[in-house]
Parts: C-alpha cells; sequence; structure tokens
C-alpha cells in the first residue's frame, strides 16, 4: 500500500485556485451575480494519495475551486466523492450500483465582497442500472463553508434540458437548502436510474 505525503498534499490543495480560476466565465444575463468555473477530474489535476492493491481501492485527491479539495475513491467498480477545506471529513457520496464519474466539474459561484465563493457543483455520473447500459444522472452538491451534501439529482437521460436544469437547482434550490435536514429530490423527467435508486 502506499501512502500520501501530507507536505505534498497541502501544496497541491493550495495550487487548486489559480487553475480553476483562469476558467472562469460570466453568467447568464440577469444573474450577474452568480458566475462559474470548471474544474476537472483527471490525472493532470489530481494527485494519488493511497492505492491498496490487495483490497483493489484507491484514494486521490483533486483539484476543486478556491481551495476546496475533491476527494475521489474508486474500489468495486464504484467511485465515490467528497469535499474538504480546513475539516477532516470521512463522509463520501456514490451510488450503489456500479458507477463512474465525468471528468469535468462545474462550480457554481456567488460573489461575496468581490470574492467568487463557490457554494455548489455539479457532476456527471454515470450509473450502471441494467449491465452493460449506463445511465446518466447530473449530481448537485451544496458546498459549505466546512462541509458539504447532496442536494438534487436529474436524470440526463430523460431530461432534454438536464445541464440547463442542474444549473436551475444549483442557484435556486442550494441556497435553502439545509444540509442534515432536506432529503435530495430528483428534478424534471426521470426514468430507470431515478425508478432505481427511489424503489
Amino acid at each position: 500500500m502506499v501512502a500520501f505525503d501530507p507536505v505534498k498534499f497541502m501544496g497541491f490543495v493550495a495550487g487548486t485556485s489559480f487553475a480553476a480560476s483562469l476558467l472562469l466565465l460570466s453568467g447568464p444575463a440577469g444573474s450577474a451575480e452568480i458566475s462559474h468555473a470548471y474544474s476537472k477530474l483527471d490525472e493532470a489535476s489530481c494527485m494519488t494519495l493511497v492505492v491498496n492493491e490487495e483490497e483493489g481501492w484507491s484514494q486521490q485527491v483533486c483539484k476543486g475551486y478556491d481551495g476546496v479539495a475533491v476527494f475521489v475513491s474508486e474500489g468495486d467498480l464504484r467511485m465515490s466523492l467528497s469535499y474538504r477545506t480546513q475539516k477532516a471529513d470521512d463522509r463520501y457520496f456514490t451510488f450503489g450500483n456500479f458507477n463512474r464519474v465525468g471528468d469535468t466539474m462545474e462550480w457554481r459561484l456567488r460573489d461575496e465582497e468581490g470574492r467568487k465563493v463557490p457554494f455548489a457543483t455539479i457532476l456527471r455520473w454515470y450509473v450502471s442500472v441494467e449491465q452493460p447500459r449506463e445511465e446518466q444522472a447530473l449530481v448537485i452538491t451544496k458546498i459549505e463553508e466546512n462541509d458539504f451534501c447532496i442536494a438534487g439529482f436529474v436524470e440526463a437521460t430523460a431530461e432534454r434540458n438536464a445541464n440547463l436544469l442542474a444549473r436551475d437547482v444549483a442557484d435556486q434550490v442550494v441556497p435553502g437548502f439545509v444540509c442534515g435536514q432536506d432529503q435530495p429530490q430528483w428534478h424534471g423527467q426521470t426514468g430507470p436510474l431515478a425508478s432505481a435508486m427511489t424503489r
């Protein structure tokens, strides 16, 4: 098993803000207070923390936005994600079925005193419902200063305007969503994935 170097890790995470902010784009007209940026979940943007070959799992940390690190674990044909800033948190999100994540994460940003602060992310997941067929879901996550929670889902293979709807959920639902109290809902048209997940 290979373990990570905490000093190298802190330097890696500290470099997240500049890389992501280069991709910053303006929001749509009428919503100038909200903008967005993209980060990657790929080899160039992630660092391996642990590889356990005996048990068949690994963990990486990826560059997010404004110092928010994205932790990605993989094992048993499933991936899981966690977000961390200053608070250590071993809580991860995943689907129970076999799954994998897309390589591009969208960050929704709110303007606070001239600073772009991330308040939500949107990430595409590919989830096996009936092998070898995969269904796609956009997972909307609320990002808090020291925590995160899943705030909603859009079934991308059933909803024609999945990307637009996911942004609407992030911008309109997430601000009032209470982590630990509210339950994430499926939004828009649903299909076999939502049905399988809500049985």
